[in-house]
Formats: C-alpha cells, structure tokens, sequence
C-alpha cells in the first residue's frame, strides 16, 4: 500500500537546502544555463507576439480589403497582383 502526501506535508514550505543543492551541481553550467533561460525567454516573447501581429493584419484586411501586389520582376513578367 502506497502512503500519499496530505495537505500538510506541502504546507511547510520549500526546503532552501534542496535548492542549494542544485545550484551546487549547475555552477559549472552557468553559462549555459544563462543562455537557456534567454533563449527561452526571447521564444516566449515570440510566441506571444503572433497574436499581436494576426490581430494587426486581419485588422488591415478588414478595413482594407486584401491587396498583394508584387512588381518588378523580370522584364516579360507581370507580377503577381491579387485584388479583391
């Protein structure tokens, strides 16, 4: 029989002692670790910048309509061009 934690053995609080521990045994990576936590920051705000820029074209769309022209290609070729 398995024996699960009751609300009171989370309600001490956290064991600092773990934490140093750990940090013990990343010192030596840093740097790397540095860098993981920007990377994975800068991917954070990337991820939540889609949105952002969905909202800011689907807003010009609709105010707008959809125009895409693409000029100055080869001499013989029109360009694409997409008009509503």
């Amino acid at each position: 029989m398995t024996v699960r934690p009751t609300e009171e053995t989370f309600d001490r609080g956290m064991d600092l002692s773990l934490w140093r521990k750990l940090f013990r045994y990343v010192r030596p990576y840093r740097r790397n670790l540095a860098a993981l936590m920007f990377f994975g920051a800068g991917t954070a705000s990337i991820d939540a910048a889609f949105p952002l820029v969905t909202r800011a074209v689907i807003d010009d769309v609709t105010a707008n309509g959809f125009r895409f022209t693409m000029e100055g290609g080869p001499p013989n070729d029109p360009g694409l061009s997409f008009s509503k």
